[in-house]
Formats: C-alpha cells, structure tokens, sequence
C-alpha cells in the first residue's frame, strides 16, 4: 500500500482512528512475529500495518475473522502461543472483562498486548456496548492480571474536543441544517489555529480515549 492509497482510505477516519493507527505503527511490531487480533471486527488497521502472520477473531463472521468464538467464554488457543496480541476497541463491547487475563495467558513471557479503548465517546454498536474504562481501572486491571505498563496515551485534547462538538452537533448536521454545517466548519478552523498556537496538554481524566502498551511480567 503506497502513501496516497493510505492518505485516501484515512481521510474520512475518527481523530481517534488516525490516533490508533500512529499509535499502532509507531509500535515497532516484527512483521514475521505470530500476533493475534481479538475482536478484529473489520480489521481496518490491518491493511496498513502490513504483519505477515496476524490470526483475527471475533464472535461473528467478519471479512478476514479467521475463528469465531465468544470472547467472553475464553480463546481457543494454546497457552503462550502469540508474539503479541492487538485488543483495538474491543473492550468496551465485552461484557466480562476477564478478555486481558486470558491474553496474558496466550501471550509467551515478556511479549506484548496492544489496547486501545474509547473514554468519552457515545453509545455504539448496540446492543453491544457496555463500558467506559477510567484510566485507574486500567492500570490496576492490567498489573492484576499480569502485566507492565510500558505506554499508557490519552488522546489529545484537542481532538477529544472536536469529536465530542462532532457527536453533539451530528444530529443537525445529518439533518441538513445549514446552520450547523457553517459553525462546524468555522469551529473546525478555530481548532486548527488552537493546534498551531497553544501548547496541547495531555490529560488522562478527559480524554477521548486511551492506547496502551504493556509487557507480559
């Protein structure tokens, strides 16, 4: 996949996609490393993160999920199994969370997990949308089940800003008021000169979400 092929298939993406996907490619992950994706969905990160030997499952049959199951009940995979395993926007849809004890499990010493988990962000996907993690239940759940945190990223400020005026204004906007397609648009222009002329402070409290690195102890 070429720049402009990846400029094009982005440019319609949340400010809290683009932030996964950086996030994701500025990992590092060895391309011929064995990794797995739980709750891949449509696997959108996929195609620009280029991994040879990524495993995707999900409870439903998506494009490209290669077994279906109920995350909730356990994987179907040997223990210490995986190089490293991806969890983007997964945990939010699973009602028990014992999902990041069992990547523990399918992960070998020491390699790593991958999450990335919306805070302020409306309901979605429903019927299947049950949490809203704070950023200290995330710590303390992942170091209880087993895990050093090597990365824990708020989304920008700015960017959680603009997506919440998003969800807020949507309704007219989708209803074809002019009215709100000019404030959004003059909104859109002040926050471009915010970004360009005040320091963006990172907060772990309001954030539109949260990306995660942590090493298997």
């Amino acid at each position: 996949m070429n720049n402009n092929e990846t400029r094009s298939d982005t440019k319609n993406w949340s400010n809290w996609r683009k932030e996964n996907l950086r996030f994701l490619l500025n990992r590092g992950i060895d391309k011929d490393s064995l990794g797995l994706d739980i709750g891949a969905g449509d696997a959108v990160f996929h195609p620009f993160l280029q991994l040879d030997r990524l495993v995707s499952i999900d409870f439903t049959n998506y494009s490209g999920i290669n077994v279906i199951c109920d995350l909730n009940l356990g994987i179907p995979f040997k223990s210490e199994s995986f190089d490293f395993i991806l969890m983007t926007n997964v945990l939010e849809h699973l009602y028990d969370d014992r999902v990041i004890a069992e990547a523990n499990r399918l992960l070998k010493k020491g390699s790593r997990l991958y999450i990335t988990v919306p805070f302020l962000l409306d309901v979605h996907q429903k019927p299947y949308d049950y949490h809203r993690y704070t950023y200290l239940y995330l710590e303390k759940k992942l170091s209880e089940d087993g895990f050093e945190i090597e990365k824990f990223t708020p989304s920008g400020d700015f960017g959680t800003f603009q997506t919440l005026v998003e969800h807020y204004y949507r309704y007219k906007i989708d209803n074809k008021s002019l009215v709100a397609k000019i404030l959004w648009q003059v909104q859109k222009i002040i926050n471009i000169l915010l970004k360009k002329n005040v320091p963006v402070h990172f907060r772990n409290d309001f954030t539109g979400g949260y990306m995660i690195q942590a090493k298997k102890k």
